[in-house]
């Protein structure tokens, strides 16, 4: 009884979600007469943190600041800090945010100081984009981000936090010349979640100075506007295909096949804020909430690596949304394989490899730094500890579960000179991999096989199973290192104080050497706790472990279907489709998916 009522709870929230996000997306916004400006100009500043100040450093760059006399003056250097404005987009990209930073402050406190230094970035700005008669996708260094999504936001801001008349206009104008539609920049057309970085600065700024492009731009049959609803109107993919978008699993995908929630909760603060102070409602608090439950704990500012960037920066400094999380439970995203285990005094997350999904994305700060940690990290926080919260490979090279070169140095993975990211997989044919779990106790299990060559410039096909219990991690690896140099798996957890922490076979310090050529088979645990041994092995292929019983996992088909045994009967089903209200065939019938813990009952 208690199933049905959870099954119809979940059933009714995705329906109405679908039902409510249809009504929105064909609702006519022109009508509106409220004037927004001070809506806008509101939401702006509120989306600031209300603690927001200026570092000692940043005290010290106004105090040093040199203003530009006359537009010849515009391209020198205002501070040292900033001395590569002019030709570095990384740069550059800080300069706008700390103009935009000092808008802020003086909408709050009327710091004249403030003021100027930001109307002084704003004037060079202007200056040095108003030399190119035809605008390239990056005016100067690699990037276009700064140039479409920063320069356009500070532009905005200006616009309705500044008090000159003439440098607003100037501001629309060049807002105008940058971003032609809401989904295209430098004559470039962009889609996904950049339309939301563009194209609300640009409504901003004709909602400002010129309504009739604004309603021209918000019709509801516009293609551009279709594509920014679709980023603030969410409906869950149900498709078995891989693309950008939020499935009924708490999946998101970003840049075609990236499981990440980086780019989602951008939208929290600025964009969403001045979205709706604009008259645009939308569902994504909503999905926020439902989707960041799963990955978040409250008492644990602990993130996913790979889940929430590129960076090693795994510290949570955000709440976004104000999302109230569970602190315990498992929580499974079957489609991009993630699986997440909470108690009240401890998390650990796991991604296995999935076809078709991208194993890494790099770009040109990572350069691979992170490649091994997004898959291989076995970290168990634990309320209270104090990591380290920005990794580098240094840190991350000691971290439990991964495995190095022997010589401590990890490959570099780049993308092109002016490509921005770029998407690294595990080899086709070696992955095999599920997460489930068991439905009558608090235990989640994962089998991982997976050949990420990449990684080594070789061969090396890694299987690993894995019980998670309240008690601890409990796993089996096999490495078999074909890659033609020697590494080191690394099993000792240098930060927690755990009651176990070991491995079977003969190790040298943090870590059991795996010679280039040989297949090292073994079993390593990290408990918080005594008391379990679950025996955990890979026997013929399948996964066993022992809890109140001896359980098998059996592959039904291969990346899709597996099925538990208790002993030698079949009581669950689990699979990797990520929709809620599915069934499933097995042996001629058919059984209903629990919407609670994605696992079918048989």
């Amino acid at each position: 009884m208690i199933f049905r009522k959870l099954r119809l709870v979940f059933i009714i929230y995705i329906y109405v979600i679908t039902i409510a996000s249809f009504l929105l997306l064909n609702y006519d916004y022109t009508i509106d007469r409220t004037n927004r400006i001070p809506l806008v100009r509101a939401a702006m500043v509120s989306s600031y943190p209300d603690d927001l100040r200026l570092w000692t450093e940043e005290i010290a760059m106004t105090k040093a600041w040199v203003f530009m006399t006359d537009n010849d003056d515009a391209e020198g250097v205002p501070v040292s800090a900033f001395e590569a404005w002019r030709f570095d987009d990384e740069i550059f990209k800080k300069f706008c945010d700390f103009g935009a930073k000092l808008l802020v402050l003086w909408a709050r406190s009327g710091s004249h100081e403030n003021l100027s230094i930001a109307e002084d970035i704003v004037r060079r700005s202007l200056i040095a984009m108003s030399k190119f008669e035809y605008l390239l996708p990056n005016p100067w260094g690699e990037n276009w981000y700064a140039f479409s999504v920063i320069l356009p936001k500070l532009l905005s801001m200006y616009i309705y936090l500044g008090d000159n008349e003439e440098l607003k206009n100037k501001c629309y104008r060049l807002m105008m010349k940058v971003v032609t539609r809401l989904d295209r920049s430098l004559s470039v057309n962009r889609k996904g979640i950049n339309v939301a970085y563009l194209g609300i600065p640009r409504l901003c700024a004709t909602y400002y100075f010129d309504k009739r492009i604004f309603n021209q731009d918000i019709q509801k049959n516009e293609n551009p506007f279709i594509k920014l609803k679709e980023q603030f109107y969410l409906n869950f993919n149900r498709s078995p295909a891989i693309f950008d978008g939020v499935y009924e699993d708490g999946t998101c995908i970003e840049h075609k096949n990236v499981a990440t929630f980086s780019y989602f909760v951008t939208l929290n603060g600025f964009y969403e804020s001045v979205y709706h102070a604009l008259g645009l409602p939308s569902n994504v608090r909503d999905i926020a909430s439902y989707m960041l439950n799963k990955v978040l704990h409250p008492d644990i500012p602990w993130l996913p690596l790979g889940l929430f960037g590129r960076t090693g920066d795994r510290y949570r400094y955000k709440h976004w949304w104000n999302v109230t999380c569970s602190k315990e439970g498992i929580e499974l995203m079957p489609f991009s394989g993630v699986a997440v285990f909470k108690t009240p005094q401890s998390m650990i997350c796991v991604r296995v490899q999935r076809p078709g999904f991208t194993t890494y994305e790099t770009d040109k700060s990572a350069q691979g730094e992170f490649a091994l940690g997004w898959v291989q990290l076995r970290r168990i926080y634990i309320k209270g500890v104090n990591y380290p919260r920005k990794l580098n490979w240094d840190v991350l090279k000691n971290e439990p579960g991964l495995i190095i070169p022997a010589d401590g140095r990890f490959l570099l993975l780049v993308g092109g000179k002016y490509q921005t990211t770029m998407s690294y997989q595990c080899q086709p044919n070696s992955i095999n991999s599920f997460v489930g779990r068991l439905v009558d106790s608090e235990l989640l299990f994962w089998k991982n096989e997976y050949n990420f060559r990449s990684a080594y410039s070789g061969d090396c096909l890694v299987k690993e199973a894995a019980v998670v219990t309240s008690h601890g991690l409990e796993a089996y690896y096999e490495i078999e290192n074909n890659s033609g140099k020697d590494l080191k798996f690394i099993w000792q957890d240098n930060e927690n104080k755990l009651a176990v922490n070991d491995i079977s076979v003969d190790h040298q310090g943090n870590f059991v050497l795996i010679p280039s050529g040989k297949t090292i088979a073994f079993n390593w645990r990290m408990l918080i706790s005594e008391g379990v041994d679950s025996k955990i092995k890979i026997d013929q292929g399948n996964l066993t472990f022992e809890s109140g019983g001896v359980y098998t996992v059996k592959v039904l088909k291969k990346n899709e279907k597996f099925v538990v045994l208790k002993g030698d009967k079949p009581v669950l089903i689990g699979t990797n489709s990520s929709v809620l209200d599915e069934y499933v065939l097995y042996e001629k019938k058919k059984y209903r998916r629990d919407p609670k813990n994605f696992m079918y009952r048989l």
